[in-house]
């Protein structure tokens, strides 16, 4: 099975990630010690309330924003040595946690944290949604087939309706017009749903600017008659695509912008002889029509032994 995109763990993207976690305003990207590219993973700092009032902090193992998280996959070479250097340098800087969120559970960072849940006091297995993708290398052909004869019916046609009332598909530079028409659409569609918005967080914003800035993002579209009805927000690798935001106009969903714009994407990495395209977050159905990978995941907390006695419940509940 393809691990998810692979680019996260490797050296030269950290670097640029932590540009991106500096220029939001409300994280600042810390570094435990100077083995920090030998530990390699970036440490953002964090502060939760409890229920009680009392105030925790600690760090978030790569993570880069607090209501969503690019995927760190498989760290081949974050052992048992990096690990300790981790948590000694959590504790030496009064970190009440160390939270690792979205691990895959079949990779060795999964495994060697779960051995550290079952041999040492403080270190905690939570669950977490799991990560949906596509394996690209299957190609177009053997993707339709694989979806089932109700799936097929459902995404072409949505594709199909999208098409005929005009629809035109591109993946673009993520551009300050493309971002402000995501940011836009999304507040537009959760003020009609009375939800809260992503887009209206600032550091949110902030943080989708400077992945732009840094060249990590694209954007993919669906205009009709010239207006932005569908974006995608889309992380790039050299061989594979992430899936991290998306939004559409709320007079637009019969046509389903969301569900032609993942089909789109996806055709577009067959197209590009890519090898995986990441749903990111979240098992929702829609992406279970598309899907043919689950990458299970888990959240692992490492606690400090003055840690208050509700903390491990509050991470239980913590929605991620």
């Amino acid at each position: 099975m393809p691990n998810p995109i692979r680019v996260f763990a490797e050296p030269a993207w950290l670097d640029r990630v932590a540009a991106a976690c500096r220029a939001a305003p409300r994280h600042s990207l810390t570094v435990p010690g100077p083995d920090s590219r030998r530990i390699g993973v970036p440490v953002v700092q964090d502060r939760f309330r409890l229920p009680g009032g009392e105030q925790l902090m600690g760090w978030r193992v790569g993570a880069v924003h607090y209501t969503d998280y690019l995927d760190f996959p498989d760290l081949e070479t974050f052992g048992e040595q990096g690990l300790r250097g981790l948590i000694d340098a959590a504790r030496e800087t009064g970190c009440a946690f160390v939270l690792f969120s979205h691990v895959p559970r079949s990779g060795s960072l999964g495994g060697l944290l779960h051995g550290a849940a079952r041999r040492e006091k403080g270190f905690h297995t939570l669950a977490c949604q799991p990560t949906l993708g596509v394996d690209a290398t299957m190609g177009s052909d053997a993707w339709w087939e694989s979806r089932g004869r109700e799936s097929r019916r459902r995404l072409d046609r949505y594709r199909r309706k999208a098409l005929e009332a005009g629809a035109v598909f591109a993946i673009e530079p993520a551009t300050e017009e493309t971002l402000e028409a995501l940011l836009d659409l999304q507040n537009q569609r959760s003020q009609q749903a009375g939800l809260d918005s992503f887009a209206a967080m600032p550091d949110f914003a902030a943080l989708i600017r400077s992945l732009a800035g840094t060249g990590i993002a694209r954007v993919a579209t669906l205009r009709l008659n010239g207006e932005c009805a569908g974006i995608l927000l889309l992380l790039v690798d050299v061989d594979a695509v992430g899936i991290y935001a998306q939004a559409f106009a709320p007079r637009w969903h019969q046509l389903s912008p969301g569900t032609g714009l993942f089909v789109y994407v996806i055709e577009d990495a067959f197209r590009r002889g890519l090898r995986y395209v990441d749903f990111l977050r979240g098992d929702e159905p829609y992406k279970r029509h598309m899907a043919t990978t689950t990458v299970v995941m888990d959240k692992h907390l490492w606690l400090a032994p003055d840690a208050p006695p509700n903390a491990l419940t509050f991470f239980e509940g913590l929605i991620e």
